[in-house]
């Protein structure tokens, strides 16, 4: 049976799994970290066209000729294109480009025997629908099928209730690295209703700036700078 993967989109990181029948599992991708299952969710451009992707774009960031874009998931509120180096490229090019990628990482994994070519999605609570329209026709011209968008903390409770098959209620935060979702949900013999959820866009990269602003006025004011 053709597997439906799942792809966390974070503004920081991006991660595949799909379902075996039995329990999750995750795909893991070989680059100068080793084998990790976090992928940087950055690319570079040479020319206008994609040339690096993940952690190598990350640390091709200071290299010329390179332009490292991050942050894919956001720059889909744009309405205009971006200006890299001296080219213009659409918001959803760029994320297509980075989806094709991902379609990479899948097809070079050995336990995988299928192709990326249909996936559910996840995206914070409060992100805007026409993101979520040009999330969808991003992957599609990827050559992806979107089946299902389903908002962060609630994928994780779907996924709790189909493991463990109890009745309860549970809340859950999802603090990534550019939103803090939470959700709260009755799940009831394996099935989960919404009651609550909302969120912000804040996260830890945020405060990565925050603790490297304090320390940087730390550091001027012992030195009288």
């Amino acid at each position: 049976m053709e597997h439906v993967f799942g792809i966390d989109f974070g503004t920081t990181n991006t991660r595949i799994a799909y379902f075996d029948g039995k329990k999750p599992v995750m795909i893991p991708i070989e680059d100068s970290r080793g084998r990790v299952y976090n992928i940087p969710t950055m690319i570079g451009y040479r020319d206008g066209k994609p040339v690096v992707f993940g952690q190598d774009a990350r640390e091709a960031a200071s290299e010329t000729g390179i332009q490292v874009c991050g942050d894919l998931k956001w720059i889909l509120n744009r309405e205009d294109p971006l200006e890299i180096g001296r080219r213009h490229i659409e918001p959803e090019k760029m994320a297509t480009d980075f989806f094709q990628f991902l379609k990479e990482v899948v097809h070079r994994t050995a336990a995988v025997r299928e192709e990326l070519e249909r996936v559910a999605l996840t995206v914070p609570v409060n992100y805007p629908f026409q993101s979520r329209l040009r999330l969808c026709r991003a992957c599609e011209q990827a050559g992806i099928e979107v089946v299902g968008v389903f908002h962060e903390p609630v994928a994780a409770l779907y996924c709790h209730a189909f493991l463990s098959q109890r009745s309860t209620t549970a809340a859950v935060f999802d603090w990534g690295g550019g939103t803090l979702d939470i959700a709260t949900v009755r799940i009831e013999q394996g099935k989960a209703q919404v009651k609550a959820m909302d969120g912000i866009r804040r996260g830890g990269d945020d405060f990565d700036q925050i603790m490297v602003n304090q320390a940087v006025e730390q550091f001027l004011r012992d030195h009288d700078l």
